[in-house]
């Protein structure tokens, strides 16, 4: 077994959306006792901790400032794009550090961060490398949104073991972010299912670290693959307990050149590195430990996705996924709206509405719709040499000035909007979501981001199954960023009923279906969180 044997990771799709008693979903039902959730922080102790500024800025650029083609629609510089601690503090504060706290009657989830979560159980860790700066020392280091400080893991020089550990010169980079999943921290309810759920998640925070660097005039460089081995040891991580998902260089924008992408010259082995670094000393609080026997199908393909040697990554996609039909009717985007919209602003104002979410059945303007939609499959730098993501977006429009209800999709070819059919599709989006709670039919719109999972799986191996689910985590973040921008709400789900689903969107493959649902519309606050107030935790 290994990466390239793809058929673990066919399997966990299969059961994935099975709705049988055979599936995962139905594993969720079983779970009765809660008392063995880890915390909901991990903290280091016996090791050096350094503060970030507690002051942070209100303002650091533009929502849109990480795509290309709004910096080039405004010939956009940055002038300050050097990583101090004044934006070190903002990048990771931003990122992924807590922005508000929920008091009323019937909330359920009061803590809340910058990316969705399901039950807000926060799964994702994130870790980085610092070079020497005049406040902290080089080193390996664990982002505390707690108390807002770096943990130190590793103190000295790890550039070129993480340039080793990635297969690219990584010497031109101001600091490397590391993406992580703690498994049990979601799996303890989730059980199988959680793999899903924490690739997606690593995927929010992956889509709003590029995001925040984009407006601090920064550009990040997703590394999807890597040696998993040599990262764990590296990190500190408890074999089955947590994994790296990705790695995230981020240098002065824009990036010179391509050379700091490419592969080293010699081929490298996990034996090569694992030999060179000692076992960390750090220690932190336990997590408790991840049940491997509710958990047996998790931790297979895990084992089975992991990378040993760099002859094993795959470079560049092979083929197209999805092509520009140009005889279906397309209609033309507008013009890019120059309005500023504060990234701050937005990320403070996202939420996913309500634990039972009900739109206001208010129309939304088509000058907001396209703006919230038109940079979702923006292209962004990473290590599979994709033009775009993987994947597409499918769009049921419910209630939107001057365009028509039905089912469209948007084209990274030629940027259009593709119309698919042309009807009132509310009864059938709520016939097809399976969870009670949410209003699908009062939305102004419904999104689906789809993957032809094949053609992912025949390039990545076991690994597609996570790197597509971590690509649909940055599309829903754009989304639900850029919704935020335009007052809105939008709630992450992967309560859909797949046949309905595919039925709607007119999917025919059988290897071509929606990985994720992100439903937008008007909050109607209240309606079953009570008295619900909001206290923005900014500090």
């Amino acid at each position: 077994m290994g990466n390239s044997d793809r058929q673990t990771a066919l399997h966990f799709m299969q059961k994935t959306f099975d709705y049988s008693d055979n599936g995962f979903l139905a594993e969720i039902g079983e779970v009765e006792d809660t008392e063995a959730a880890p915390p909901r922080f991990k903290l280091y102790q016996q090791t050096s901790h350094y503060s970030l500024e507690q002051i942070l800025p209100f303002a650091i650029g533009d929502a849109r400032s990480s795509f290309l083609e709004f910096r080039h629609s405004q010939q956009q510089h940055s002038a300050n794009n050097q990583l101090n601690l004044q934006s070190l503090s903002a990048l990771l504060y931003y990122t992924y550090g807590f922005s508000r706290h929920d008091m009323g009657t019937k909330v359920y989830w009061p803590f809340h961060r910058f990316v969705p979560s399901a039950r807000c159980l926060f799964p994702a860790e994130l870790y980085l490398w610092l070079p020497q700066t005049a406040h902290i020392p080089a080193g390996i280091y664990h982002y505390d949104p707690l108390h807002h400080r770096l943990a130190q893991i590793r103190q000295g020089e790890y550039r070129s073991v993480l340039s080793q550990m990635v297969d690219a010169e990584l010497a031109e980079s101001k600091a490397i972010l590391l993406v992580s999943s703690l498994f049990w921290r979601n799996a303890f309810y989730y059980r199988n299912f959680s793999y899903r759920l924490c690739s997606q998640e690593a995927g929010l925070l992956i889509g709003n670290a590029l995001l925040v660097a984009g407006a601090l005039g920064l550009q990040g460089h997703v590394h999807y693959q890597f040696l998993d081995r040599p990262a764990h040891h590296l990190l500190g991580f408890d074999a089955n307990e947590e994994s790296l998902m990705a790695v995230l260089p981020l240098y002065c924008w824009p990036k010179t050149g391509e050379q700091s992408i490419q592969p080293l010259t010699d081929e490298i082995t996990e034996s090569d590195l694992l030999e060179s670094m000692e076992p960390v000393t750090s220690v932190h609080q336990s997590m408790n430990s991840l049940d491997q026997r509710s958990c047996r199908a998790l931790l297979e393909l895990e084992r089975n996705s992991l990378l040993a040697n760099t002859a094993e990554f795959a470079r560049e996609r092979t083929r197209e996924v999805f092509v520009c039909s140009q005889g279906e009717q397309r209609l033309m985007p507008p013009p890019i709206s120059t309005t500023p919209l504060e990234l701050t602003e937005a990320l403070h104002r996202r939420n996913s509405g309500d634990v039972n979410f009900t739109p206001l059945a208010l129309p939304l303007s088509q000058s907001s719709f396209w703006e919230i939609l038109r940079y979702a499959l923006s292209p962004y730098s990473n290590d599979l040499k994709l033009p775009e993501p993987f994947l597409q977006l499918y769009i049921a429009v419910n209630n939107v000035d001057g365009l028509d209800k039905g089912i469209y999709r948007l084209c990274n070819h030629c940027h259009m909007l593709h119309v698919s059919k042309l009807e009132d599709v509310s009864l059938k989006l709520q016939k097809a979501y399976t969870q009670i709670g949410v209003n699908c039919a009062s939305a102004s719109l419904v999104c689906y981001i789809v993957v032809d999972y094949l053609t992912a799986s025949e390039m990545l191996g076991n690994r597609s199954y996570r790197i597509v689910h971590m690509e649909s985590g940055i599309i829903a973040q754009r989304l639900c960023v850029m919704s935020a921008a335009y007052n809105l709400a939008a709630r992450c789900s992967d309560g859909y009923h797949m046949p309905g689903c595919k039925a709607l969107l007119g999917l025919t493959s059988p290897a071509t279906f929606p990985l994720f649902q992100v439903i937008i519309g008007h909050e109607q606050a209240g309606t079953s969180g009570g008295a619900r107030y909001r206290m923005s935790t900014l500090l």
